[in-house]
C-alpha cells in the first residue's frame, strides 16, 4: 500500500484494452486521498506507464472497455458519474444521469454492443438496481432500470460487479 507510481491504496476495477498491438491492464483506485484516485494503466509485465483520470476522478470504481478500446469508468462520489476516456486514456466526457437514471454509490459498469446500438449496464449499489443506458451520437440515454432490495429473483443486495458478453 503506498501512493507511489506502482502502489495502491484500495484497488477496485480492472479492464483490458489494446493500445495498438500492446495490451494494456487498468486499475482502479479511489482512495479518497488526492495523490491516489485515478486509474494507473499497466503493461503485460507489470511496470506502470501511464495515469488516466488523476483531475477528472474523485471516486472511480468500475471500468469497462468496449469494442472500440475506450475506457469507461464509472464514479461512485456523490453524484454517481459515467466517464469516457478514449483508448489512450484521454478524457473525452463525463454524465451525471438524473431522473429514474440517477445513480446512488454505483460500483460495476459493462458495455455490450448489439447491432449498431451501444447500450451501458451500471450497478446503482445504493439503490440496489441494474440501470441500462443506451450510448448515441454522445449522448447517455436511460432505458431502463432493474432491481429492489431483498432476496426474491429479480433482487439485489448492494450490486457490485457486472460483465456483458458481447
Amino acid at each position: 500500500a503506498g501512493n507511489g507510481s506502482e502502489q495502491f491504496q484500495e484497488p477496485r476495477g480492472v479492464g483490458v484494452n489494446q493500445d495498438g498491438s500492446a495490451t494494456r491492464v487498468i486499475v482502479s483506485d479511489p482512495v479518497m486521498n488526492s495523490d491516489s484516485r485515478r486509474l494507473r494503466r499497466f503493461n503485460t509485465t507489470g511496470s506502470m506507464i501511464s495515469e488516466i483520470g488523476r483531475s477528472q476522478l474523485p471516486n472511480p470504481r468500475g471500468i469497462a472497455i468496449d469494442r472500440n478500446n475506450r475506457i469507461w469508468v464509472v464514479d461512485s462520489s456523490s453524484t454517481g458519474r459515467v466517464f469516457l476516456f478514449d483508448s489512450n486514456g484521454s478524457y473525452n466526457t463525463s454524465w451525471t444521469p438524473d431522473g429514474s437514471g440517477s445513480l446512488s454509490s454505483p460500483n460495476g459498469i459493462a458495455v455490450f454492443k448489439d447491432g449498431s446500438q451501444t447500450y451501458v449496464y451500471v450497478t446503482n449499489t445504493g439503490n440496489n438496481k441494474v440501470v441500462k443506458y443506451e450510448y448515441t451520437g454522445g449522448n447517455l440515454d436511460f432505458v431502463k432500470a432493474a432491481g429492489t432490495q431483498g432476496s426474491g429473483s429479480s433482487s439485489f443486495n448492494g450490486p457490485a460487479g457486472i460483465a456483458a458478453d458481447s
